[in-house]
């Protein structure tokens, strides 16, 4: 009996729990962090979506809607990406993003997002457990010039 059980059932296990599915994995999404500026100067940002130089579509938006933190002299826009613009999330590789802060001008240009595509394996018949895994950004333009945006994809616009 202990024969059967290892030659036939450990194996047809082993099959079932190793049966799974590669799945795309998700872009990681840039998030945005102006340096320098004061709070009076972040109550209103303009976002302009273009598509090969050509503008698409733009927003201002107030205070009220955007969220930020500061930590030294940087205010850090962790949603900023959960503003549309022409039907698109803000910063989505889609379009090429012109941001300006009104009050001084200052703007940057932002495009060419280019992600590394990876791939998760999630599990086998009981398996319920696929997490959600991110294409880490491997280059951006900003304002023509190539960068690699950091672990978490932030771009910063200095004053």
């Amino acid at each position: 009996m202990i024969r059967y059980i290892v030659f036939f059932i450990a194996p047809a296990l082993l099959l079932l729990f190793s049966c799974g599915k590669e799945y795309p994995c998700k872009d990681r999404e840039l998030a945005l962090a102006l340096v320098g500026f004061d709070s009076t100067e972040l109550k209103q940002i303009k976002v302009v979506a273009s598509l090969n130089k050509k503008p698409i579509d733009s927003g201002v938006f107030r205070d009220s809607q955007l969220y930020y933190y500061v930590k030294y002299d940087t205010a850090y826009f962790p949603d900023f990406r959960n503003l549309k613009v022409a039907s698109e999330s803000v910063l989505s590789k889609k379009y090429e993003w012109e941001i300006t802060v009104l009050k001084t001008g200052k703007s940057v240009l932002i495009s060419n997002i280019q992600h590394e595509q990876k791939t998760k394996k999630c599990g086998g018949i009981f398996s319920l457990d696929c997490f959600t895994c991110y294409n880490p950004i491997v280059s951006v333009n900003v304002n023509g010039i190539s960068q690699k945006p950091g672990q978490i994809g932030t771009v910063y616009l200095y004053k």
